[in-house]
């Protein structure tokens, strides 16, 4: 394009899912003082499509956000587009941050944006519009005939000054329907070695009135599903608990906030506020308590008081208004098969309704990996980078910690028999050992735990409890019979082989609850023996209920 054109831009996010939005292009959009054309795709859309997607733009630049899950099909969108039109190709995004110059020596990218993005990519269009010198523009990169050059980066310091994204959502259909992603910070107040978050600079915030405004004009137009991308939300409690009664005081039906929270700086006073407040389901808490092994924290830089985290979440917990998610990292220094058991029985214990169990990722520009030698570090070279093995965790050691997060997620995380399940948490010495076991007796019995359907996870866990846990089948069979029927969304088939006379049964629960027609019972209900007495899930069309007498 010659000096002086209007520039025609297009940013292209690949996401993880079509529910995913991407907030760093919107925010990019936002502060370009050009019209920017927005396409989104997933990681699943073929590299073609959005190839000719984009170049049916005739873009005269064209940016995209590069994460773990998109490199790989970012450059082959990249390569395809530099064969086939003449533009120049901008990318920014924690992947390619710490990995600019890889980028750049093999030609994929003109121009990598490191770091925060808005004010870079700005000054880099008007630049490009106005034929004026860009070398100078911070967090920029590129390549010359000298090699790569890299500008320092440069954290933006007034965020409120950056325009929101937020205020000309009109025509968009999909909000409803999709994640919205927030800030109301950004940056770090830790240092943990593994992580990305503390190389974003300081922590710096938003006016906590426009972060009000953008979730206002957000709700107005039909979203309903929002996602906070703060590292720590909970970093000014007074604060924090003041955006959270504004939430309170606006919630509608179906709406969900999610944040990440630093649990062991949860106060008191805020969980309680919380747990008498906070309409159930509301919110959803992100906690990260990765390892309750001392000398692992100490090695990657990272503070926890793990007895204070251990009382909040409990607290949490049991108040029941706030869906908890904890975080577990398998693969830490200092941290052998035998401590990591410890971690997760531990947490587990907890009984957060999620509990997932990641895998150390060995991120480019983390300390951890640069010292990852160190550690005695084997990870994979291609993203996610994740941890093969290192000098306290052999391969084996990780296959078994695997397994358990097989069982972990197929089962516990998406709410299968969870009432029996906390029983036999109660009678298990470790529920490490016992998912092991039961991912054992899963391979034997050729289990497929992808495409598993309800019924036949229920009769995999009942085989297991009748032999791991003789003496308290009879109690645990009912309550997985129970939960069973509760999961089922339509009357279900049998798979235990009690059958009752129903007739009388029916009768019997017409009288304990008389608000369900007799009919009925007898036409939708289900009638088990349930511990002293017995129960019957009744699937009307107008909606299940389920009543106990005896």
């Amino acid at each position: 394009m010659e000096a002086g054109d209007s520039m025609k831009i297009v940013l292209c996010a690949i996401d993880a899912k079509f529910i995913h939005t991407n907030a760093a292009l919107r925010m990019i959009r936002a502060a370009c003082p050009f019209p920017c054309r927005l396409l989104e795709f997933t990681i699943k859309s073929a590299p073609s499509e959005i190839v000719d997607a984009i170049a049916s733009e005739r873009p005269d630049l064209v940016g995209f956000s590069v994460y773990l899950w998109n490199v790989d099909i970012v450059k082959t969108v990249a390569a395809a587009l530099r064969a086939r039109c003449r533009t120049t190709i901008v990318a920014g995004g924690p992947e390619i941050t710490h990995d600019a110059a890889s980028g750049l020596r093999d030609g994929t990218y003109d121009f990598i944006v490191r770091g925060e993005g808005e004010r870079a990519f700005a000054s880099l269009c008007e630049a490009l519009s106005t034929g004026s010198d860009w070398r100078g523009i911070p967090n920029l990169a590129w390549k010359d005939e000298a090699g790569v050059r890299m500008n320092p980066i440069m954290p933006i310091a007034d965020l409120g000054s950056l325009p929101s994204p937020y205020r000309s959502v009109d025509g968009d259909d999909s909000l409803p329907h999709r994640i919205q992603y927030l800030e109301w910070s950004r940056g770090c107040p830790f240092s943990c070695a593994y992580c990305l978050a503390p190389l974003d600079g300081g922590v710096r915030f938003f006016p906590l009135e426009r972060v009000k405004e953008d979730i206002v004009s957000l709700l107005e137009h039909g979203a309903r599903t929002f996602k906070f991308l703060d590292r720590t939300f909970n970093l000014k409690p007074e604060a924090a608990s003041e955006l959270l009664d504004f939430i309170i005081d606006r919630h509608l039906p179906g709406t969900v906030f999610q944040f990440e929270i630093t649990g062991d700086l949860l106060p008191a006073w805020l969980i309680q506020r919380l747990n008498e407040t906070a309409p159930a389901g509301l919110f959803r808490f992100e906690i990260g308590v990765q390892t309750t092994n001392d000398e692992a924290n100490l090695a990657v830089d990272r503070k926890q008081d793990t007895a204070r985290l251990f009382e909040n979440v409990r607290m949490l917990v049991e108040g029941g208004r706030v869906v908890i998610h904890l975080d577990l990292i398998a693969g830490l220094p200092k941290e052998d098969v035998a401590s990591f058991i410890n971690t997760f029985d531990a947490t587990f214990g907890l009984l957060a309704p999620e509990l997932q169990l990641g895998f150390l990722k060995l991120l480019h520009g983390t300390p951890l990996r640069r010292d990852a030698s160190r550690y005695g570090y084997e990870f994979t070279s291609d993203p996610p980078y994740e941890v093969i093995q290192n000098d306290c965790l052999s391969v084996a050691d990780l296959d078994r910690i695997r397994a358990v997060e097989t069982c972990l997620d197929r089962f516990w995380n998406r709410g299968i028999a969870r009432p029996a399940i906390r029983m036999i948490q109660a009678a298990a010495p470790s529920m490490f050992l016992l998912f092991e076991r039961l991912y054992a007796a899963a391979i034997r019995e050729g289990f497929d735990f992808m495409h598993a359907s309800l019924i036949d996870r229920f009769r995999l866990l009942d085989a297991f409890v009748s032999s791991e846990f003789p003496d308290s089948y009879a109690m645990i069979h009912d309550e997985l019979v129970l939960d069973y029927l509760e999961a089922a969304v339509v009357k279900p088939k049998r798979w235990w082989p009690e059958r009752m006379r129903k007739s009388p049964m029916m009768i019997r629960a017409h009288s304990a609850d008389p608000s369900i027609s007799i009919d009925d019972y007898q036409k939708y209900g289900v009638v088990i023996r349930y511990r002293d007495g017995f129960a019957v899930v009744v699937y009307r069309p107008s909606g299940k209920k389920t009543v106990r007498f005896r």
